[in-house]
C-alpha cells in the first residue's frame, strides 16, 4: 500500500488541513473533525485504493482502512506539520465543562495515587509502631520512614507538575522548574516570615506551597498555552533556544504573582467551606454524604475529593471527608458479602466473595458494579448503611491522620498521637455498625432469582473435523455482525466473526497464544493463536474516543496467554453512560487463509467455556 498517495488523497479530499480540528485514529479507522462537513468528497475517499470505506458519524468523519491505519496516520501527520491528535483522543470543542474538570483532575491527579497512598501507608504503619511503643519518635529508623512518607506529600508539586504537563500537553521539564519555582528554598522559608518581592509592579508573596494540588496544576495549564503559542510563532533556527526562556520568563512571575496565590487561596477556602459545613449540621452532613458517595463514584466526581483531603490534611493536619468512603467501602463490601451467604448460583457465590473481599481492601468498583447494582437491592442496602455509618462517624468527629487507601489497611491510619484511643475506637465502633447495617439489609431486602440456564449453542465436536476453536473472551449474547451499528464489522470488512452483548466486565483470552496488539485507547485488543488464528476483540462502537477510560489493561503486547487468561476488565456501565454502545465485535481478521469458517452459537449465550468460531 502507497501509505504517502494515500494519505495525500485523504487530505486533500477533508478539504485540506486547514479544514481539520483534529484528527486521531482507533484501531482500524481515522477520525477527523472538521470546520465545514461540506468540503468533504466522500466518494473520491471510498473510491481510493486501500480505503474500505468513510461515513459521517455525528460530527466526526470516519475513514475505515483496517489493519494499516496506523501507518496512514502517521503518514498524514507527516503532511500536516506534525499536528493531530493521538489514538483515542477527542476534541473538546463540544465537551461539557463539568465533564472537561473530571477528565482533567483525574488525568492529573490518578497517576500520582501510587504514590501519595504508599506515603500513606507508611505514615500510618509509624503511627502503628508508635502506639504499641515499638519505636520512639527520635529514633533514627523512625527518622529515615518519616522522610519517606512525607516526600511524596511535601513534594507534590513536583509530580502533579509531570501529570499536568502530560495532561495539557506541554513540555515535561519547563513544567518542573516551574514546580521548582514554587518549592524554591527562598519561597519556603520566607512565607514563615511573611516576606513578598517586587518585580515588574507585581507583588510576589511568599506562601508555602508544599502539598498544594491547585496552583501547580493551573500554573501547568497556563504554561501549556503560552510555549504553545511562543513556539509556533518562533523561527525554527532558534526555537530550542528562545520560546523555552520566553515561556518561563513569562510564566514563572505571572505564576508567583498571581495564579498560584489565587489556587493556594481558592483551595484554602474550599476546604474552609467544607469544614463549615461540617460543624454546622455536622451528622447530618455525613448521614448524606456517606448515603450518596457511591452515586458521586459512579459520575466520576470523587476525583473532586481527593485534592480536598490532601489540602485538609496539609493544613489541618487531618481530614474527615476521607473517612465516610471508608465507610462506604464497607458498606458495599456487607452487601456484596451478604449476597454470597445467601445466593445459591456457585458463579454469583464465587464473583460476591471474591469482590466483597476486595471492597474490605477499599477496591470496591468489582464489587459495586459487579454484584451489587446489578442486584439493585445490595446496593439500596449499601447506601442506607453508608448513610447510617456517615451520621455515626461524623457525630463523633471521626479523623484521618493520612492519605490511605479507603479499607481495613488504612485503619492504623486514624491512631491519634499522644495515647488517645477515642477516634481509632469510634471509626472501628462505625465500621462494625456500618457492614453490620449492610449485610444485614441485604439479608432482608434481596431475593435470590431462579435460574434460568438457557441451552448451550450447539459445538462441533473436534474428534470430527481438523478445527481450532475460539472459545467466548466474553459472556453474554452472541449476535450475527449484521447487528453491529457499524459498517465495517457489519458488512464484514475487517473479516468473519460474531459479536457479544457483554454481560460481564471481563475480557478472557479465547485460545492460547499471544498478544499482538493492544490500542493506545485501550478499547481494541489483537490475538493470535498457536495455530494462527489473528483476532481482534474490538469492545464497543466508537469507544476510541474515551481515551481509554473505563478500560483496565492487564496484559501488554507480547505476552503469552492461556485459555481463561484474563485480558481486560470493561466499565460497561461507564461506557453506557458516555453513550458507547457496548455491542463488541470478535473477529478472525485472516479469514481469507483458511479454509472454512464456522460461526457458532449466534442467538444463544456464551460462556467461558462456548466454543463460538471453528477455524478448518
Amino acid at each position: 500500500m502507497d501509505y504517502d498517495n494515500l494519505s495525500k488523497t485523504i487530505l486533500k479530499n477533508v478539504g485540506g488541513e486547514e479544514n481539520i480540528l483534529d484528527v486521531y485514529h482507533c484501531i482500524t479507522r481515522l477520525r477527523f473533525h472538521l470546520k465545514d462537513s461540506s468540503k468533504v468528497n466522500e466518494k473520491e475517499i471510498i473510491d481510493s485504493e486501500g480505503i474500505a470505506g468513510a461515513q459521517f458519524k455525528g460530527r466526526e468523519f470516519q475513514v475505515i482502512i483496517g489493519n494499516h491505519v496506523k501507518n496512514v496516520y502517521e503518514n498524514l501527520v507527516s503532511h500536516m506539520n506534525g499536528s493531530g491528535k493521538q489514538d483515542g483522543e477527542v476534541s473538546a470543542e463540544k465537551t461539557n465543562i463539568m465533564t472537561k474538570l473530571m477528565d482533567t483532575l483525574a488525568g492529573v491527579f490518578v497517576p500520582v495515587l501510587p504514590a501519595i497512598t504508599a506515603a500513606g501507608m507508611v505514615k500510618s504503619v509509624l503511627a502503628l509502631l508508635l502506639a504499641f511503643r515499638a519505636v520512639s519518635a527520635e529514633s533514627d529508623i523512625y527518622q529515615l520512614f518519616n522522610i519517606l512518607s512525607d516526600a511524596a506529600f511535601h513534594f507534590l508539586p513536583f509530580l502533579l507538575a509531570v501529570t499536568s504537563a502530560r495532561k495539557f500537553k506541554t513540555n515535561e521539564f519547563l513544567a518542573l522548574t516551574v514546580a521548582g519555582s514554587l518549592m524554591y528554598p527562598t519561597i519556603i522559608t520566607g512565607a514563615a516570615n511573611g516576606g513578598v518581592l517586587h518585580v515588574f509592579g507585581i507583588t510576589i508573596p511568599f506562601i508555602n506551597y508544599s502539598a498544594s494540588i491547585i496552583p501547580i496544576v493551573l500554573s501547568v495549564w497556563l504554561l501549556s498555552k503560552v510555549y504553545r503559542f511562543i513556539d509556533k510563532r518562533t523561527p525554527e533556527t532558534v526555537r530550542l533556544l528562545i520560546a523555552p526562556m520566553l515561556s518561563l520568563f513569562i510564566i514563572v512571575p505571572i505564576s508567583l504573582g498571581l495564579v498560584a496565590p489565587l489556587g493556594n487561596y481558592a483551595g484554602y477556602y474550599l476546604a474552609s467551606f467544607l469544614t463549615w459545613i461540617f460543624a454546622v449540621s455536622g451528622p447530618v452532613a455525613g448521614l448524606i454524604l456517606g448515603a450518596i458517595i457511591p452515586l458521586i463514584v459512579m459520575t466520576g466526581m470523587h476525583y473532586v475529593v481527593n485534592p480536598i483531603v490532601l489540602q485538609n490534611l496539609n493544613q489541618l493536619g487531618y481530614d474527615f471527608i476521607a473517612p465516610l468512603f471508608f465507610l462506604c467501602n464497607i458498606a458495599q463490601a456487607g452487601a456484596t458479602l451478604a449476597v454470597f451467604t445467601k445466593a445459591k448460583d456457585k458463579k454469583l457465590r464465587s464473583l460476591a466473595l471474591s469482590t466483597g473481599i476486595s471492597a474490605m481492601f477499599g477496591i470496591t468498583e468489582p464489587a459495586m458494579y459487579g454484584v451489587n447494582i446489578h442486584e439493585k437491592k445490595p446496593f439500596y442496602a449499601s447506601l442506607i448503611a453508608g448513610g447510617i455509618g456517615g451520621f455515626v462517624a461524623t457525630m463523633f468527629g471521626v479523623k484521618v491522620y493520612a492519605f490511605v487507601m479507603p479499607g481495613i489497611t488504612g485503619i492504623p491510619a486514624y491512631i491519634t498521637q499522644g495515647g488517645d484511643n477515642t477516634n481509632i475506637a469510634v471509626i472501628i465502633l462505625s465500621l462494625l455498625i456500618t457492614f453490620a447495617s449492610s449485610f444485614g439489609l441485604t439479608l432482608i431486602l434481596w431475593k435470590d432469582k431462579k435460574i434460568n440456564i438457557k441451552e448451550e449453542p450447539q459445538i462441533v465436536p473436534e474428534e470430527t473435523l481438523n478445527e481450532e476453536f475460539v472459545r467466548s473472551p466474553i459472556e453474554g449474547e452472541i449476535v450475527s455482525l449484521t447487528d453491529v451499528p457499524d459498517t465495517i464489522f457489519s458488512k464484514q470488512i475487517v473479516g468473519l466473526g460474531v459479536a457479544f452483548i457483554p454481560e460481564s466486565r471481563e475480557i478472557r483470552a479465547p485460545f492460547e497464544g499471544q498478544v499482538t496488539m493492544i490500542s493506545e485507547s485501550k478499547h481494541a485488543i489483537s490475538l493470535k493463536s498457536k495455530g494462527g488464528i489473528e483476532l481482534l476483540i474490538h469492545v464497543g462502537i466508537d469507544s476510541a474516543k474515551l481515551g481509554g477510560v473505563g478500560f483496565e489493561v492487564t496484559v501488554k503486547a507480547g505476552d503469552n496467554i492461556r485459555v481463561g487468561d484474563k485480558l481486560m476488565e470493561v466499565n460497561l456501565d461507564y461506557l453506557k453512560e458516555k453513550g458507547v454502545d457496548i455491542i463488541t465485535p470478535v473477529i478472525v481478521t485472516n479469514a481469507s487463509v483458511f479454509n472454512r469458517i464456522e460461526l457458532l452459537g449466534v442467538g444463544s449465550k456464551g460462556s467461558w467455556e462456548t466454543n463460538i468460531i471453528a477455524v478448518l
